[in-house]
């Protein structure tokens, strides 16, 4: 928990000051920075988050619930594709504690990369196996200085657990260090609507796939920014490829922060990384 003074908020919630205020130019490693070394660490791995914290970034994590309610960081719906287990590709939703005890990376980090030659730097922060499936409140513990964005992946068809799910990611930043370091992120705007009203103090951040077209219509940024602060975000989120200084320029104006992100899957995602800067100072 935090040592500094609580400060009353409206809702549930009561949250202490942060000393840690975003700058303004941020760089976010997305799943920590796994495709910065020579050759790639595992995504959502310690070892990308711990790589993060020695360049000084900011993290990404994608949140998952668990079959027993604990909060996975995880982007895929199942194992597979970076941890794996004995059973298979098992839904990240089914894992319960003993699953979970069986949970390794697929391919194990090789000495010498980022803190895999001194593993007792990560085991000194707590954790006691690296090639562990993190958990959220693990993370935000081990790592108390570092902004963290946490993205609570939606199911898109149940919207009560998806309520939950954002409770129970809200209750677990607000037991971390520092519960204001950290952005909740979603695609949703209901579920950013709830979290806003449980913790308007909380610094939340609208995730956008947005296009000036859709379905035939105009989309203004005006009206774009208007929805966002209806819904009490602190922040944009749009897809690069979507960004236009005008809807960088409306949303600076209303006061709200813009941190456009790269598709991975994009040939093309260094040259649109490497614009990224110029693009924000609109």
């Amino acid at each position: 928990m935090s040592t500094l003074s609580p400060v009353a908020s409206r809702g549930g919630f009561a949250l202490p000051r942060s000393p840690l205020a975003p700058p303004p130019f941020e760089t976010v490693a997305h799943r920590g920075a796994w495709n910065t070394a020579a050759k790639p660490l595992p995504q959502n791995s310690w070892y990308a988050y711990a790589e993060a914290e020695r360049l000084g970034l900011a993290l990404e994590l994608d949140v998952r619930p668990g079959k027993d309610g604990r909060l996975l960081v995880h982007h895929d719906r199942r194992l597979g594709r970076v941890f794996t287990h004995p059973d298979g590709p098992l839904p990240i939703d089914s894992l319960d504690a003993a699953a979970l005890a069986l949970v390794r990376l697929a391919s194990p980090v090789p000495r010498g990369y980022p803190y895999r030659g001194d593993l007792e730097a990560l085991r000194a922060k707590g954790v006691a196996e690296p090639d562990a499936l993190p958990e959220l409140g693990q993370v935000l513990s081990a790592f108390p200085r570092m902004r963290c964005y946490v993205e609570f992946k939606p199911s898109f068809w149940n919207p009560w657990r998806d309520r939950r799910l954002a409770k129970a990611v809200l209750e677990a930043v607000r037991d971390a260090p520092d519960p204001l370091r950290c952005t909740l992120l979603s695609f949703s705007p209901a579920n950013l609507e709830a979290l806003h009203r449980l913790a308007p103090r909380q610094p939340t951040g609208w995730l956008l796939r947005w296009h000036p077209m859709e379905g035939g219509r105009s989309r203004t940024a005006e009206a774009l920014v208007a929805s966002a602060r209806a819904i009490g975000v602190s922040s944009l989120h749009p897809a690069y490829a979507d960004c236009s200084a005008v809807l960088v320029r409306t949303a600076h104006a209303a006061g709200l922060r813009v941190l456009p992100w790269v598709d991975s899957a994009r040939q093309d995602r260094g040259a649109e990384a490497r614009q990224l800067p110029t693009l924000l100072r609109r």
